[in-house]
């Protein structure tokens, strides 16, 4: 919860779920920079992130884990099936996007499915040209909601561990 006066988050509220998709090499100063733009403009620190979420297709890209690795949070990955079940709850459902990976959305699906059914989105798609965010906020902790999506162990230095 972000107290009014503040801005800020009380110690140990990470809820903010960043959902990230991109295109196949995507640089990671690009994913980065436009997820430094959703929090400002949702008036959110970087604090409250508690994980990234991702279509599984997508975890494998750099841009991705390194995305991740920059906030220092878990890498969570959803099958397009699963966040397609999020399509009643997406704010810019995409036929493109269904049609290249068989879900409305990445970004905002996997925000929606990592925040689980409580959650909501805080700030809709955003997107440059190789890369797309959106946020939501989860009433539990991402490691309560992983049940459903694969937790990515990523390194350091952003590359997905071996």
């Amino acid at each position: 919860m972000t107290s009014a006066a503040s801005g800020h988050q009380p110690h140990g509220a990470r809820r903010v779920i960043v959902g990230a998709g991109c295109s196949q090499g995507c640089g990671s100063e690009e994913l980065i920079g436009l997820a430094g733009a959703a929090l400002e403009e949702a008036d959110l620190p970087a604090e409250a992130v508690a994980a990234i979420a991702t279509l599984d297709l997508k975890a494998g890209e750099a841009a991705i884990s390194a995305l991740a690795a920059h906030f220092g949070v878990p890498l969570l990955a959803f099958g397009a099936a699963r966040l397609e079940q999020e399509t009643p709850r997406l704010a810019t459902p995409s036929a493109r996007v269904f049609a290249a990976v068989g879900c409305h959305s990445v970004c905002e699906g996997a925000a929606l499915a990592a925040a689980g059914p409580g959650g909501h989105l805080v700030l809709a798609r955003r997107k440059s040209p190789q890369a797309a965010i959106a946020l939501a906020t989860a009433m539990a902790l991402p490691h309560e909601q992983a049940r459903e999506g694969l937790q990515v162990p990523v390194q350091k230095d952003g590359t997905p561990c071996e």
